[in-house]
């Protein structure tokens, strides 16, 4: 599994100090309602098949990106905006810069791309634009959400106080799984009542 990189500025600050600050952001990130399309994709996923581990969450990870990049793709169609993508890079994604070129020149990304040109995804490093910001404490949040619940541990942050989101995942079984929603569809993709 991918290891977050320690962000030193909090050193020193109290575990109190830290929700803190991110449930003030969450109000933030909430208080834009649709003003921005925010947008999460969670990837939960059993290795029944008893693949190698790096393959497996390679595939995982790749799966869970392009779904959620389609569908950030069709929904920003949908409302008329030609969408640009930065990803934060961990300097292992060349397979995302070749598969976007395959999907590029597909019938399926002419149409729901609305023949609109769409830039290859930038993926930088570490990024320090705000909105880039934004998108690691959405992540973040729903990573720890995630992380909580499949261990069966008490929830710390929820991704309710992230307000209205496009949610991307899978179901138990594989399937992909969409839903407009305050907070992590956890019932809908995966039955767990909270």
């Amino acid at each position: 599994m991918q290891k977050r990189v320690r962000f030193h500025l909090f050193d020193g600050w109290s575990r109190d100090q830290k929700l803190n600050a991110i449930k003030k952001a969450q109000s933030v990130i909430a208080s834009t309602g649709e003003d921005i399309l925010k947008s999460s994709s969670i990837g939960i996923a059993k290795n029944t098949a008893n693949i190698k581990p790096a393959i497996f969450e390679k595939e995982i990870k790749k799966d869970v990106f392009w779904f959620n990049y389609i569908h950030i793709l069709i929904d920003a169609t949908e409302c008329g905006v030609v969408p640009k993508y930065y990803i934060e890079s961990d300097g292992k994604d060349g397979w995302g810069r070749k598969d976007f070129v395959g999907l590029k020149y597909t019938p399926m990304f002419v149409e729901i791309s609305g023949g609109n040109v769409i830039e290859r995804p930038v993926f930088e490093i570490k990024s320090t634009k705000s909105l880039t910001q934004l998108a690691d404490l959405i992540a973040f949040c729903a990573a720890r959400e995630a992380g909580k619940i499949c261990n069966k541990e008490s929830v710390d942050i929820t991704t309710k106080d992230l307000g209205q989101m496009r949610w991307y995942g899978f179901d138990s079984q594989g399937n992909p799984r969409f839903a407009s929603a305050q907070g992590y569809p956890w019932e809908k993709f995966h039955n767990v009542v909270r």
